[in-house]
């Protein structure tokens, strides 16, 4: 039996095996997340809470876009001297990221504290406990993708399997006490705590990478490269995270509570596709840095990826444009947002295209290419400022001639449908250029098939002729 498992487990190939694991263990976490965000929260928050949900932990993983840059970079390196035995360099850049987190950490508490007048203002929250909580979590969400990194650096998969469960089941037990009487602040300080348990747990999984066998060894001529890849890797994460962050946002402040609250319901059923890219993503950034470091082609994984992620997609938004009403009539706590069903499939577009887009930057990366930025960086902030400043459009009655105001605000419909045509618009553009890149890097590895191309088509025209 075991024999046959290897030879099964050899022929899937790394990847494929620890996703399938990966796919069916943390189907227990995402079914206790999707039984919180689903049940729950919307049985036990108020429905001017319920709304703030989804912008406050967006919020909370914007203020922590610096280190998750850096983390980013380390983690290419990490896999980098991994593959060349550089053990020595493996520990002393794991040390260097954990006083950068501290620093981070300390930073983001200051930064998250002195706005937080600003937020309450704009999210319709008047507890200043509950932006405390986001500035807690964004600190110990420093500290997440640090350990992930060494986990995913390290090749420690099993670990990181488990833990796609310990985060859950912690998250569930402190949100059955918390939720009812603190609300919002509740259902934050439960996340803040499945967070801790898996940096705790993680970071024991990797403490034999600090051990004093191993001498920490520099790694300054890595320096100028390293910066390089952080700076575009910078406008990766910039972009990605702040068009998440923008988008809810926009909808807490400018749309009504009953808005935000059907926005939250529809986004939980729509964001299941996106529960495919993480399963993969842990796995993939390493496995393809590590064949990429060695001289391997990295083409074949990359396809795959993209095409299940695709497959399920497609499959479970179909799902949900047939059966998005009838599921919100299931349940009295989800009845007051039956009206919202058409836009259930269309978040669901969001996040499977999200997902697509995902994982080829995560292939990308992991080899070292950012041509992806050239459309990717213009697309998110045209999509956030076009977005954002229509939406308040009324704060540029002042600056400008009546007739060009007036022309312009009677094209904005401030609703539902309005912000998610342009996070479907953004994503269908973000897609066009992901299929325009990988085709075109398809045709640049196979030139002799372009040749043929043309050959056949000067042959037919001739025939023609």
């Amino acid at each position: 039996m075991r024999d046959r498992l290897r030879v099964f487990r050899e022929w899937l190939g790394p990847l494929w095996w620890h996703t399938g694991l990966m796919l069916v263990i943390s189907q227990a976490g995402n079914l206790v997340n999707f039984y919180i965000g689903v049940f729950l929260a919307p049985d036990a928050l108020r429905e001017e809470q319920l709304g703030a949900v989804l912008p406050l932990l967006q919020l909370a993983g914007f203020v922590g876009v610096p280190l998750s840059v850096v983390i980013g970079t380390a983690l290419k390196y990490v896999n980098v001297f991994q593959a060349n035995g550089e053990y020595g360099r493996v520990k002393k850049l794991l040390r260097d990221m954990c006083w950068v987190a501290v620093v981070l950490s300390v930073l983001v508490a200051v930064y998250v504290g002195h706005s937080r007048g600003f937020i309450q203002a704009r999210l319709k929250i008047g507890d200043s406990g509950i932006i405390w909580m986001v500035a807690g979590i964004a600190v110990i969400s420093c500290w997440l993708p640090l350990v992930q990194m060494a986990a995913q650096g390290l090749l420690k998969f099993y670990p990181l399997i488990v833990s796609s469960v310990v985060a859950p089941v912690a998250r569930l037990a402190a949100i059955v006490i918390l939720i009812r009487q603190f609300q919002v602040l509740g259902y934050l300080a439960a996340s803040f705590l499945s967070i801790v348990s898996v940096v705790l747990f993680l970071g024991w999984s990797v403490r034999h990478s600090f051990g004093k066998k191993i001498p920490a060894e520099r790694y300054g001529a890595y320096l100028p490269e390293m910066s390089r890849h952080l700076l575009l890797m910078g406008l990766c994460v910039l972009g990605a995270n702040l068009q998440t962050m923008v988008e809810p946002w926009v909808i807490r402040h400018r749309l009504s509570l009953h808005d935000s609250a059907g926005y939250y319901m529809v986004a939980m059923f729509g964001n299941i596709p996106a529960y495919v890219a993480p399963v993969m993503a842990p796995f993939l950034f390493p496995l393809v840095s590590a064949r990429h470091a060695t001289g391997g082609s990295t083409r074949r994984m990359h396809l795959q990826s993209l095409a299940v992620v695709l497959l399920i997609a497609a499959t479970l938004i179909t799902i949900l444009a047939l059966s998005g009403r009838l599921i919100l009539e299931i349940r009295p706590s989800w009845r007051a947002y039956a009206a919202f069903a058409p836009y259930m499939w269309q978040a669901a577009v969001v996040a499977s295209l999200s997902a697509f887009v995902g994982i080829h930057i995560t292939h990308e990366n992991a080899r070292g290419r950012f041509a992806y930025l050239r459309y990717y960086v213009p697309v998110i902030l045209l999509e956030v400022v076009a977005l954002y400043g229509l939406m308040g459009w009324e704060f540029f009655r002042p600056f400008l001639p009546a007739v060009i105001f007036g022309a312009v605000d009677g094209l904005v419909v401030r609703n539902l449908q309005f912000v998610l045509g342009f996070m479907i618009g953004a994503r269908v553009l973000l897609f066009l250029g992901v299929c325009a890149e990988v085709l075109w890097r398809n045709s640049a590895a196979h030139p002799g098939i372009g040749r043929c191309r043309i050959k056949l088509r000067q042959q037919t025209e001739g025939d023609s002729d």
